[in-house]
């Protein structure tokens, strides 16, 4: 058996197919196939493909467009590989991607999932995001360092931590537990896939490097201000459909009025939290807090510690609400647990920096 599949599905992707699959064949790492299965594209994608000539990669074609779910699950089902990498036609993997999650798996062979960080690649950048010293600080040591198993399976009901086409998943886990992704779900497969992880307790590691240059935005889909309107309104009860199946699964006990009241604050987008609803707010995360406590869902002290970043982000990324409000939110109204101080401090401190 191959050690090693690196999956990537492509409908018509001329625009950035060559540079995608350059970044999979100069890899440190060099033991794989490169599966790409063509969702019947009526572009040149075919042609692109074909102009490689590396016996690693293996094409496959769909003979009309079958969508994402569809191609995604026939990708898995004819991986060879122990191992299975995703990766995205329009991305570009870092030279050792590969290379470094194989490590990781080697060196702790109790994990079912690693996964990594992306970098944006925005239009007109050169590939290139600039950002603060602290705000990168902030995420490089602070912030993604917390997300270990369990806290990145913890994270996954609030939101999705998990850069798909830079993940590696032990195929041995997916076949036991007959994991695959959702045709319901028209977006968001992603999300749902690694809900489903989650719920049969993979262990997951993020690794805190940028190991993908992830393609941003649908700069090539041109659609209408009431199309994109319907599709976000459709996202959301998708997505919402996620996190309320997630934790009625971990056997959280919310009402119907919790549940909406949850993704209500978790929403893609709106930072919704302001000085009227951040008891009720603060209500419902103290109920999360004593339920996680009383069913033994989570280990208490990483839950909490969850709570108290997720607490921390919402206060800081309200538009609603003054510096001073943030301030006093943050440093004197609640604490679910306090070995997150010194990230709540430093996220304090970048507010003197806005």
């Amino acid at each position: 058996m191959t050690s090693l599949t690196v999956f990537m599905p492509v409908y018509n992707g001329e625009k950035y197919l060559k540079e995608a699959i350059q970044s999979i064949l100069k890899q440190t790492y060099t033991d794989f196939e490169l599966l790409i299965i063509d969702d019947g594209s009526t572009d040149h994608t075919t042609d692109i493909i074909n102009s490689f000539n590396d016996k690693r990669i293996r094409l496959v074609r769909n003979k009309t467009n079958k969508g994402l779910p569809y191609t995604r699950n026939k990708g898995i089902r004819m991986s060879k590989g122990k191992f299975i990498a995703l990766m995205d036609s329009d991305d570009i993997s870092h030279r050792q991607r590969l290379e470094k999650q194989l490590k990781y798996f080697k060196k702790f062979p109790e994990t079912d999932i690693v996964s990594c960080f992306k970098k944006d690649i925005i239009k007109g950048s050169n590939n290139r995001v600039i950002e603060s010293t602290i705000k990168r600080y902030i995420k490089n040591r602070l912030y993604r360092k917390q997300l270990n198993s369990p806290n990145s399976n913890i994270m996954l009901l609030f939101k999705c931590p998990i850069v798909n086409p830079g993940s590696m998943m032990k195929r041995s886990f997916i076949e036991k537990n007959n994991i695959l992704y959702r045709d319901e779900y028209f977006v968001a497969q992603d999300y749902a896939f690694w809900m489903d992880c989650m719920l049969n307790n993979a262990n997951i590691k993020i690794l805190n490097e940028e190991l993908l240059y992830y393609r941003s935005g649908d700069e090539h889909t041109n659609v209408t201000r009431e199309s994109f309107a319907n599709r976000a309104k459709e996202r959301k009860k998708l997505i919402d459909s996620i996190r309320n199946r997630g934790l009625t699964e971990k056997k959280f006990k919310l009402t119907l009025n919790d549940l909406k009241l949850f993704n209500y604050f978790f929403q893609e987008h709106k930072y919704v939290l302001n000085e009227k609803n951040i008891e009720v707010f603060k209500t419902l995360l103290e109920k999360l807090q004593l339920q996680n406590k009383v069913y033994s869902i989570f280990p208490s002290n990483n839950f909490n510690f969850v709570l108290q970043l997720n607490w921390v982000k919402q206060i800081i990324s309200s538009n609603s609400l003054t510096k001073k409000q943030k301030f006093r939110f943050i440093l004197l109204y609640k604490w679910f647990n306090k070995r997150a101080i010194f990230y709540t401090l430093t996220r304090c401190m970048r507010l003197l920096f806005k």
